[in-house]
């Protein structure tokens, strides 16, 4: 993954994605397409902008954080427009808390 200014994963960063997809998906029963991006996403969001070290606080927070959005968006995923409404709703709390995520996902 590349971040803006030429930040990259590194090989730590790598890791805790994997250990939170993984975790997730043994304990869901089923793998979920595209929660590596937004674990990736959710990690370098709790890493303090320091994604070369993520710990493993982020590491669980990351985790936690990504199966309460997930759990909340099964709840609502029933068709598009519920869909529609939840990227929409991402997308403003991205712009109201860390506006350089929301544009770089934009």
């Amino acid at each position: 993954l590349v971040w803006p200014a030429g930040e990259t994963f590194n090989q730590q960063a790598t890791e805790a994605v994997t250990h939170v997809v993984l975790t997730y998906s043994l304990r869901a029963g089923r793998y979920t397409s595209g929660i590596c991006e937004l674990a990736g996403v959710l990690l370098y969001g709790l890493s303090n902008d320091d994604i070369r070290k993520p710990s493993v606080d982020h590491e669980a927070d990351t985790f936690w954080c990504l199966s309460q959005l997930l759990a909340e968006a099964q709840e609502n995923l029933l068709g598009d427009d519920a869909l529609a409404f939840q990227a929409r709703r991402v997308h403003e709390l991205h712009q109201a808390f860390d506006p350089p995520v929301a544009e770089l996902l934009a």
